[in-house]
């Protein structure tokens, strides 16, 4: 039965989402509820081209709980996310660019995988910032500025200035 789960479970995560798919597996026994389980699963349906970075970065930038925040740090490591020796920008942009998700469209969801950045960040250079929130504003205001800059659909004369941006 373990095979007809996960293809079930695949074609949940194909037709509505991953939450859905982990919730079936769950239900089954198919996938115990740690965070390490959950992030490894992600991990390897990821690998594997089952789960894209997007729909990923949607399922575990939700949540406030202590266990998606859990699922979270579990899964960026998981994916090789250590910024030991790292510069803040080399890292920031590692975190962005081959991190194993992309950022999700929804403020919230941008933070909490921004938050989980400066956690892992802060733990690989501990002494780069004094503590995690200075990681995080500076990871958060770098990605506001980037997005204000580039994003198409920010239209030049809309762009922040420094006043609005201070």
């Amino acid at each position: 039965h373990h095979d007809e789960h996960v293809a079930k479970a695949l074609q949940l995560a194909r037709e509505k989402s991953i939450a859905k798919a982990v919730a079936f597996l769950n239900d089954k026994g198919v996938l115990s509820d740690s965070a390490h389980d959950v992030a490894s699963f992600l991990r390897y349906q990821r690998d594997h081209n089952e789960f894209d970075e997007v729909a990923i970065g949607d399922f575990i930038g939700e949540g406030d709980s202590s266990f998606k925040s859990d699922v979270r740090m579990c899964y960026v490591r998981l994916c090789g996310n250590s910024f030991k020796g790292m510069t803040f920008q080399q890292s920031i942009r590692s975190y962005l660019t081959s991190g194993g998700f992309r950022l999700p469209g929804e403020a919230q969801k941008i933070e909490r995988m921004v938050q989980i950045f400066a956690q892992c960040f802060h733990q690989d250079n501990p002494d780069a910032f004094s503590c995690s929130d200075t990681a995080m504003v500076l990871a958060y205001s770098t990605i506001m500025l980037n997005t204000d800059l580039h994003n198409p659909q920010v239209k030049k004369k809309q762009r922040m200035t420094k006043k609005q941006f201070v």
